[in-house]
């Protein structure tokens, strides 16, 4: 009996990208790749986030001495674990929109609020 090509997919199973993914709350991916690219955009000690097709880091944990703050428009939009993470993302940008937040699922509903309002902006 002769194998039936797989004519779903137009990539070759060898050529397919390596990627795990696990959903964090409904309708939000977190992304984890091998890819170049998507490896780069991770932080350490993060999980790169897709929502919408819009990327953004959430810590992995977070440790209760230190605030927790959302980037919504500035150098890069995430949630952070403490001022020092965040200053550099949001001092110089024009127009800034960044808060505290007590838990890491609070950053990520304020992220997503803010994809779906269209006021989320990298610049």
């Amino acid at each position: 009996m002769a194998a039936v090509p797989n004519t779903s997919s137009s990539i070759p199973p060898a050529a397919a990208p390596m990627a795990s993914v696990v959903t964090a709350l409904p309708s939000v991916v977190t992304v984890v790749d091998d890819d170049d690219d998507v490896y780069d955009a991770i932080a350490e000690g993060c999980m790169l986030n897709a929502y919408k097709c819009v990327y953004f880091n959430v810590p992995l944990s977070s440790d209760a001495a230190q605030p927790l703050y959302y980037v919504t428009r500035g150098h890069k939009i995430s949630v952070f674990l403490g001022w020092g993470n965040v200053g550099l993302k949001v001092l110089g940008v024009s127009r800034t929109i960044f808060g505290s937040v007590e838990n890491i699922d609070q950053g990520i509903e304020a992220l997503i609020a803010a994809i779906d309002a269209g006021t989320a902006v990298q610049v």
